[in-house]
């Protein structure tokens, strides 16, 4: 068995390394579809009297609801989310996520952050 040992730890370590790795690469993502360049945000984002939530897009498709989410607030960033995949838990006033199931139906209410 000691044997083995040695192997089996590299084994272990190199899978441990790919997993973080596409952890990460998924974060980097947004974690979630986007083609869409970074740009820097305005400050109007940070304004009080800009829409922050679309509750009236659950049960449109996602690209139905990134159209309308765009003609409101033209300068964030849209990703849609497939199910069960991660997302980061801070708050970015440039960037909305749609939460969709696998028909790609927004299944969630859209909101800023």
């Amino acid at each position: 068995m000691k044997v083995f040992a040695l192997p089996q730890r590299m084994f272990f370590s190199a899978l441990l390394f790919f997993l973080i790795l596409a952890v990460v690469q998924a974060l980097d993502n947004g974690g979630g579809a986007t083609t869409e360049p970074r740009q820097p945000c305005p400050r109007q984002a940070q304004k009080d009297n800009v829409r922050k939530k679309w509750p009236e897009l659950v049960g449109l498709p996602a690209e139905k609801a990134a159209e309308k989410i765009r003609a409101d607030l033209p300068w964030v960033r849209i990703v849609i989310v497939p199910p069960r995949a991660f997302v980061t838990m801070d708050y970015n006033h440039c960037r909305v996520r749609i939460f969709v199931d696998d028909a790609r139906i927004v299944i969630q209410a859209p909101m800023v952050g």
